[in-house]
């Protein structure tokens, strides 16, 4: 069976999202949406509309409409737990995000990355709950592996943290951004020996530099870290190198 071709307000909206011009979009889906509530379609656009906006508590109100009428759908539950964060509806949002889990194993990625959502709000039961469910559901993908890791150091399980890290090491020194997120995890959770963070700095090094145009091979929070970790300004430069400019 073909596909049912766009509704006119459908495309007309799309039209004006493309140029830009927000308000007219919300105003052609706000009222189609009077006349049916129910349009997925339609509420998801104007969710993206709202959100483009800066209107989240109307971006909300949508998302928890989607989420009762799509309630097994990850990705809207995970919109709406990152909506609810920027309105400081922190527990309303672990609510939600608790949700994800029962889909099944097909959430796990999503589960992972609202793990680093509740991890950057402070929520670290949550965010230790969601981490590790993704984990063990696809333990050698490397980015669930990292939100599992720093949610586990942050939560003060540093050696399980590290084991996280370790599981897929060599997938995540293919990743500059993976590499570099192990790097800081590594100096921070202290878990790691001088020669494996050695390491794990050359490797980013040669990430960076083989990037056009090459880039700056330790970002400047990597310096922070190292000093949170108690360290001194000569324990930043065995880790980071001599050359490294130390002045903050």
């Amino acid at each position: 069976m073909a596909a049912r071709p766009p509704s006119p307000v459908r495309q007309q909206a799309e039209q004006l999202i493309r140029a830009g011009q927000h308000a007219k979009a919300r105003a052609i889906l706000e009222r189609a949406l009077k006349r049916d509530s129910k349009d997925v379609v339609l509420n998801k656009l104007l969710v993206s509309v709202l959100s483009a906006m800066g209107d989240h508590l109307r971006a909300a109100f949508h998302l928890e409409r989607l989420a009762g009428l799509l309630p097994r759908d990850p990705l809207i539950l995970g919109s709406l737990a990152e909506t609810l964060l920027r309105l400081g509806r922190a527990a309303d949002a672990e609510r939600v995000a608790r949700k994800v889990p029962s889909i099944g194993p097909q959430a796990a990625p999503l589960a992972g990355q609202l793990a680093s959502v509740m991890l950057s709000s402070d929520r670290h039961a949550c965010a230790l709950e969601l981490g590790d469910w993704a984990f063990e559901h696809v333990p050698s993908d490397a980015r669930t592996a990292g939100y599992a890791a720093a949610a586990r150091i942050f939560a003060g399980d540093h050696a399980g943290g590290a084991e996280a890290l370790r599981s897929t090491t060599a997938a995540r020194a293919q990743d500059p951004d993976l590499q570099r997120d192990t790097l800081l995890l590594m100096l921070y959770c202290g878990e790691f020996s001088p020669e494996e963070t050695f390491a794990a700095h050359k490797r980013y090094g040669e990430l960076m530099a083989a990037r056009t145009p090459p880039s700056p091979p330790l970002p400047r929070v990597a310096i922070q870290l190292c000093r949170l970790r108690d360290g001194t300004d000569a324990d930043v430069e065995v880790i980071c190198g001599r050359d490294v400019k130390l002045e903050l």
